[in-house]
């Protein structure tokens, strides 16, 4: 969550990958893409952030391009709570190491355990916290220098975690956070199911989640290609319309991002309105916002979306009798039964 007030379609915080929880504890930053669409909302209104944004698309966005260059970072002055220690914050970077196309576009950086992470801290004089102690060395003075410790030990420095190895400590801050959701002895049944679903879902993120994360994002990009040669007007199709899990319509047309969702709504799909940095819509939302985890888990592709497009676009457009597209969606659906991205 941020610290004070979200930024605009942020009020769920921010939404950060990670193959590491177990150095949360070690975070000195945030960092993320610089075609995010948080950096797009910051440097909406930051002349020196856009600029430094535009420097960065001229770069090279090969992973050996990336690993090997200068690492370079702008701090966009927005702040986000740490999700462990209270009243901790960390300080959110635009940073040309982060790409929208892995995971979330977002991630935590823990210098002292990674090395993109600490040459980025030590250049902008960033914290490094060591969490994870060699085997044989001393808690009290083992320190990382110029080279990050990238292997085994034990957790240290980090609560709850402490004297963990590794591997158990991912799953018992998992576990932590699912409890801070929901703790299932105190809530309704249907907040323990939630809850057992959550940590399922989780686990397989962990063994496939960047797997499933450029195939969300591949099919919302096929999926908005599809409804621009439709005559939909996508968001943001100018800049290649998304290259994350999610997109959004212009909804003026349709009397608002909630009307367009209801119109779905009555043949099938589900969506949801979204405020967008356009023009406002009197009593309603201006945008409509349409995301892929769902289909894509259940084997949705990118070629499978100008079907779906062409649907989308006949019950927003009216050009049918919904109930007619309710089938054929209802249809379209049942081919794809199966889970993906799971363990």
């Amino acid at each position: 969550m941020f610290d004070g007030e979200a930024p605009s379609g942020f009020n769920e915080g921010l939404e950060v990958y990670t193959t590491r929880p177990d150095t949360l504890f070690g975070a000195g930053f945030v960092a993320i893409a610089a075609d995010h669409p948080l950096a797009e909302l910051a440097s909406a209104q930051n002349p020196e952030l856009a600029a430094f944004r535009k420097t960065l698309a001229k770069g090279g966005t090969t992973q050996a391009e990336i690993d090997t260059g200068e690492k370079l970072g702008f701090n966009t002055g927005i702040k986000v709570k740490h999700p462990f220690k209270d009243g901790e914050t960390l300080n959110v970077w635009i940073a040309n190491f982060v790409l929208m196309d892995y995971g979330t576009g977002a991630i935590f950086g823990c210098p002292a355990h990674d090395q993109r992470d600490l040459d980025f801290a030590r250049k902008y004089d960033l914290p490094v916290t060591e969490v994870v102690l060699p085997n044989g060395e001393n808690p009290d003075t083992f320190k990382v220098g110029t080279e990050a410790y990238t292997g085994p030990g034990t957790i240290f420095h980090s609560e709850f975690l402490d004297g963990m190895e590794i591997e158990a400590a991912k799953d018992a801050a998992i576990a932590k956070r699912l409890d801070a959701i929901a703790y299932p002895g105190l809530t309704a049944n249907f907040d323990a199911a939630k809850s057992a679903s959550l940590a399922i879902t989780l686990l397989d993120w962990k063994a496939f989640g960047r797997d499933y994360a450029q195939m969300m994002a591949a099919t919302a990009k096929a999926l908005g290609e599809a409804l621009c040669e439709r005559q939909i007007p996508v968001y943001a199709r100018e800049r290649g319309i998304t290259t994350s899990h999610q997109f959004a319509i212009e909804a003026h047309a349709y009397g608002g991002g909630q009307a367009a969702a209801q119109k779905l709504r009555a043949i099938n799909i589900l969506s949801c309105g979204i405020g967008l940095p356009l023009p406002e819509v009197a009593g309603d939302v201006n945008g409509l916002r349409l995301g892929t985890p769902e289909i894509v888990r259940f084997g949705m592709t990118p070629a499978d979306m100008p079907e779906l497009a062409a649907y989308i676009a006949e019950g927003l457009n009216g050009s049918r009798p919904a109930e007619a597209i309710a089938r054929d969606v209802t249809a379209f659906r049942g081919r794809f039964r199966e889970l993906h991205f799971m363990r």
